[in-house]
């Protein structure tokens, strides 16, 4: 028996990619630095270079295509969907491995916010069953119960908001330390910070009033 091997796809639905990083994919897709192994294309035209794509495109690009012919592999920004998808054409040693390098680098660029999001949300629905039940259990004839459910509800509409918003491929022809400012440097750790305080408060308050 022998294993039948097929050639691998991943999407990203939610990254963020600076100038650095497209150069890093590059050398990934061209490990020999050999010529005209790379191409550059969006849906209207192919670039000889990044610096030729963002001269027509501009620094923000919503389509993008990065193929390279040794190793087979390439990268899809598909502009209507707003999806990163990495692939490739061989089911080849050479192939596979600038996959694998290829997906961890851009697994490590998904935004920061997003990854936290989706991570704690296991941990909110099971808080938010457990007491639920004790709020239905203490306030079944209580106008309090509709109250303490509705305050359970709230961290996850400001979740759902957050994710939703997330949910984006972003990708700038700009480097990092060009594109950003402080605010946009560390927005997501404020806003985890925030949210972290105000789950924090609900939950202090309903503990101590289901334990009176």
């Amino acid at each position: 028996m022998k294993p039948i091997r097929t050639t691998k796809e991943w999407n990203y639905d939610s990254l963020i990619l600076y100038r650095e990083d497209l150069e890093q994919l590059i050398r990934i897709f061209n490990p020999t630095r050999a010529g005209d192994i790379i191409t550059i294309s969006d849906h209207d035209n192919q670039y000889d270079s990044l610096d030729d794509l963002a001269q027509f495109k501009g620094p923000h690009i919503r389509g993008l295509t990065i193929r390279s012919r040794k190793p087979h592999i390439g990268l899809i920004l598909n502009k209507s969907r707003n999806i990163l998808t990495l692939f490739t054409a061989d089911a080849t040693d050479e192939a596979d491995m600038a996959y694998y390098e290829a997906h961890d680098l851009l697994h490590s660029k998904m935004r920061p916010l997003f990854r936290w999001t989706r991570g704690i949300m296991p941990l909110l629905v099971v808080f938010f069953v457990l007491v639920a039940g004790l709020a239905y259990k203490r306030f079944i004839n209580s106008g309090w119960a509709l109250v303490a459910l509705s305050c359970l509800l709230l961290p996850f509409v400001i979740f759902n908001e957050l994710i939703t918003k997330q949910t984006a491929c972003f990708i700038s022809l700009k480097r990092r330390h060009e594109e950003e400012n402080f605010w946009q440097r560390n927005k997501d750790d404020f806003i985890k910070m925030l949210i972290g305080a105000a789950i924090g408060s609900i939950i202090t308050f309903l503990t101590r009033h289901f334990l009176k």
